[in-house]
C-alpha cells in the first residue's frame, strides 16, 4: 500500500468534520458496529431489503474508506486521529476514486428511490439530516446543485464528494464547505443564558466528588488514577473501558469538545463554567446518555438489565 505524504490542516479539519457527523453520540470514537446500529435507528421506514443494502455499503465503506481494505473486527474503535490518518492512506491509493464512486453511487441509489436519476432536495436531507443536522445538509445540497435547477444529478453528486475527499488546498472552493466553515470541525452554541446559582451548586458537588484530594482542581490524569485505585479487582478489559470513558467524559463533558492535554488543571469555576457550555449544547442530552449507559454496563456485570444498590455503591 502506497504511503502517501503528509496531508494539510486544511484536509485534517473536513476529515474531522466527518468524524464528528459519524460520531453523532460523541463517543470520541466509531465502530462498525455503531455505523450499523444508524442504519437501524435513522432509516427504520426504509424497506427491510433497502436497509440491507444500506448496511452492506456501511460495511464497504468502513473497510475500504476508513481502514484501508484491512478486516477490522466490527467492534474496532477508530478514534478521530486514526480516522484522519487512515483516511488520508485511502485517498492516495489508485483505486481510490473506484472505491468512492462505488460508496456514493450505492448512497445516491438509496436515495434516488423512484429511479428518476437525480435527487431532490428533500431526498437529499432525509439521507444526510442526522449527520449534519438541517440546516447544514440544505446548505450541502444548495452547492452540490452547480445548475440551480432544485435536483442534484449523480454527476454532480460524484463530483462534489470526490473533489470535498480529495482537494487539499483550496479553503474557498464551494464543494469544501459541504460540511461547514472550514474553521473548526467541533462548532460549539454559545449558551443563551446564565446559569442559576442553585444549577452552580450542583455542579460545585460534581467537582468536589472529583476532587477527592481538595487540589483545587482536577485532571484527566488525576481521573484516570482514581479509575485504577477504585477498580482495581476489576478484569483488565474492563479498567481499559473505564479509562476510556474517562477520557470521553474529560473531552466532551468536561472541556465541550475539547483536546487538552491530561495534565490541564481544572479548576471548580472553569468546571462549572465548562459544563454550562456542554449542558447547552444540541447533542448533550445524547452525549450524557452515551457516558451514563457505559457506566451502567460497568456495573451491570451481569447483564441483567437492572443494578442493585450494592453494585451502585
Amino acid at each position: 500500500m502506497a504511503q502517501p505524504k503528509c496531508f494539510t490542516e486544511m484536509w485534517a479539519v473536513k476529515m474531522r468534520k466527518v468524524f464528528h457527523s459519524l460520531d453523532w453520540v460523541k463517543k470520541g470514537y466509531i465502530t462498525e458496529a455503531m455505523l450499523i446500529e444508524v442504519v437501524d435507528k435513522f432509516y427504520k421506514d426504509y424497506p427491510d431489503v433497502e436497509k440491507e443494502r444500506i448496511k452492506d455499503n456501511t460495511r464497504y465503506t468502513w473497510k475500504h474508506l476508513y481502514n484501508n481494505g484491512r478486516d477490522a473486527p466490527n467492534d474496532h474503535r477508530l478514534t478521530e486521529e486514526m480516522f484522519v490518518e487512515n483516511l488520508w492512506v485511502s485517498v492516495n491509493q489508485p483505486n481510490f476514486k473506484e472505491d468512492i464512486y462505488a460508496v456514493f453511487k450505492e448512497s445516491f441509489q438509496h436515495m434516488n428511490l423512484t429511479n428518476k436519476g437525480y435527487i431532490t432536495k428533500e431526498e437529499y436531507m432525509k439521507w444526510y439530516t442526522w449527520r449534519s443536522g438541517e440546516e447544514q445538509a440544505a446548505a450541502a445540497f444548495a452547492l452540490m446543485d452547480t445548475d440551480k435547477d432544485g435536483k442534484a444529478s449523480y454527476d454532480e453528486l460524484m463530483e462534489a464528494k470526490a473533489f470535498y475527499y480529495t482537494d487539499t488546498t483550496d479553503e474557498k472552493h464551494p464543494f469544501n464547505l459541504m460540511n461547514g466553515p472550514l474553521d473548526t470541525p467541533y462548532i460549539i452554541t454559545q449558551p443563551k443564558s446564565n446559569f442559576t446559582e442553585m444549577w452552580a451548586v450542583k455542579m460545585r458537588k460534581v467537582f468536589h466528588c472529583l476532587d477527592r484530594e481538595r487540589n483545587g482542581y482536577i485532571t484527566e490524569t488525576m481521573l484516570i488514577e482514581m479509575g485504577d485505585k477504585f477498580y482495581k479487582d476489576y478484569p483488565e478489559v474492563e479498567k481499559e473501558r473505564i479509562k476510556e470513558q474517562n477520557h470521553h467524559t474529560w473531552k466532551h463533558l468536561y472541556n465541550h469538545g475539547k483536546d487538552v492535554p491530561k495534565d490541564h488543571q481544572l479548576t471548580e469555576e472553569m468546571f462549572v463554567k465548562n459544563m454550562w457550555v456542554s449542558v447547552n449544547q444540541p447533542d448533550f442530552k445524547e452525549g450524557m446518555y452515551a457516558v451514563f449507559k457505559e457506566g451502567f454496563l460497568q456495573m451491570d456485570h451481569t447483564h441483567k438489565g437492572y443494578l442493585t444498590k450494592e453494585e451502585y455503591m
